[in-house]
């Protein structure tokens, strides 16, 4: 794999009264979609994402609830060794994510 598509939202905080920029899913180029579970999803605890320049410009365009954005970003050795396990198989935090097949 070259790279990974990761899908992003803005959701409500926990407070309810501020924004959170969150990852929600990540796919594959073979269409393969990896949802991540709630408590991993804000952009906050993915911090070798958010110092990629594609992540800034991501984060300009997103500016009120319930927008979203979905982009390509070309695989580091860093994401490499985030994301992706041996096999090249998506993981993150020794935690398996739910796939979906993308139809």
């Amino acid at each position: 794999m070259d790279k990974l598509r990761f899908d992003f939202a803005v959701k409500t905080s926990t407070d309810g009264k501020s924004n959170v920029i969150c990852i929600t899913s990540i796919g594959t180029p073979t269409g393969q979609v990896f949802v991540i579970p709630d408590e991993y999803q804000p952009a906050s605890l993915h911090q070798v994402i958010i110092n990629t320049s594609n992540y800034s410009k991501v984060r300009k365009t997103l500016n009120k609830r319930h927008q979203t954005r979905k982009i390509w970003i070309p695989l580091t050795d860093e994401i490499s060794k985030t994301y992706l396990d041996e096999a090249q198989s998506i993981q993150l935090m020794i935690f398996i994510w739910r796939k979906l097949w993308k139809t």
